[in-house]
């Protein structure tokens, strides 16, 4: 498990808030009313800290919600995070009894792997395929296009089979 922090900035109008909606169950299944809440840390700046299993891809999407209604989502493309492996499950309980972090011992004992503070910041403004390749927007079209372009054998055998 890792612990990401999503942020993002963007102003909405009072008593809206913006949630972070995916293809997994810890973002909600792309159902707002399911998905975490962000948290207005300073105005116009959204903040999210999840603690989410690595060795996983997510696609996710931000969403403006008034209660726990979509009002918008944001446009263009999903948006990709893909993790790397993590602390296993027993270390993640072990942080602080409720996985959620924020524990003064952080999996030390031999061999387990300490979970890695992992920070997401991404803009509203702007499509994806606009984004620099360094950005946390890219996407996973974006990423198999740019495979393609460079000749891997992995994208190219899949090409052909279709």
């Amino acid at each position: 498990f890792h612990d990401v922090t999503f942020r993002i900035e963007y102003f909405t109008e009072p008593n809206q808030h913006i949630r972070i909606s995916g293809g997994h169950e810890d973002l909600g299944w792309w159902r707002a009313a399911d998905s975490p809440q962000m948290y207005e840390v300073e105005h116009g700046t959204w903040e999210a800290k999840l603690s989410l299993p690595g060795s996983t891809v997510y696609e996710y999407k931000y969403v403006v919600c008034d209660r726990s209604e979509p009002l918008e989502w944001l446009p263009g493309s999903n948006l990709v995070l893909e993790l790397p492996p993590g602390a296993s499950l027993s270390d993640k309980g072990a942080r602080n009894g409720n996985g959620n972090g924020g524990g003064a011992e952080e999996g030390k004992e031999g061999g387990e792997r300490s979970p890695k503070k992992i920070f997401v910041e991404d803009k509203w403004h702007g499509y994806p395929s606009t984004a620099p390749f360094a950005s946390s927007v890219n996407t996973r079209s974006n990423i198999i296009r740019i495979l393609s372009a460079a000749g891997s054998p992995d994208i190219a055998q899949d090409n052909k089979s279709n």
